[in-house]
């Protein structure tokens, strides 16, 4: 359980990297450029297809060790050399999210943080990409993340059932009078998406 929490935390976290903006809680910049879920899911695969001819998981190679320790280049000169690895090989046909994926994975992560892009479960993959692209964490705080406005989620299957929760995203105001959250219309899918990532979490 510890394991998958933490995958979790990490699945959000990078996807906050992703695609944070300036938008109200809740409501997606009307500009903003939220990643594809298979730009994200499939992390192990980008890896593999770009990177790990010179950089090999865990020993040394052409490139450095990714494992041992996360990049101190910054985030242009990463962008540039995933662009462009060398004067002599073909420009990569990455798109914008996927380098910036990359840019988070090697600059932004603990030593932990090769599992959790390689193996995260994919039901926490797709929990985390519908609580970012809600922007959940502008009025929550989940695993030490987010803002503090509203009750903190972690433990929360202790407190609450899934129909409470499915009938609080759906209607606030029924479940929880004066809230100033806003009501979500999920689909069914997101829905199951999104409870089953927040019950799924433990307490600290």
């Amino acid at each position: 359980m510890t394991s998958f929490r933490y995958l979790c935390t990490f699945a959000a976290f990078s996807l906050m990297l992703l695609s944070a903006c300036s938008s109200p809680p809740g409501r997606p910049g009307k500009d903003s450029e939220e990643p594809a879920p298979n730009e994200i899911s499939d992390f192990k695969t980008l890896y593999t297809d770009n990177c790990a001819g010179c950089h090999t998981l865990g020993r040394s190679g052409a490139g450095p060790d990714l494992v041992v320790s996360a990049s101190q280049k910054p985030a242009d000169w990463l962008t540039q050399h995933f662009k462009q690895p060398a004067p002599n090989t073909p420009a990569s046909t990455l798109t914008g999210n996927q380098l910036k994926a990359l840019v988070t994975f090697v600059t932004k992560r603990d030593d932990k943080g090769v599992e959790a892009w390689s193996g995260a479960p994919q039901q926490a993959v797709d929990g985390a990409m519908v609580y970012q692209n809600s922007q959940c964490g502008a009025c929550h705080e989940l695993n030490g993340t987010g803002q503090k406005t509203g009750p903190p989620l972690n433990g929360i299957a202790g407190r609450r059932t899934r129909e409470w929760l499915e009938g609080h995203f759906a209607d606030p105001q029924k479940f929880s009078p004066g809230s100033v959250m806003p009501p979500y219309k999920f689909n069914s899918h997101d829905m199951d998406r999104i409870v089953s990532y927040l019950i799924a979490i433990p307490k600290p």
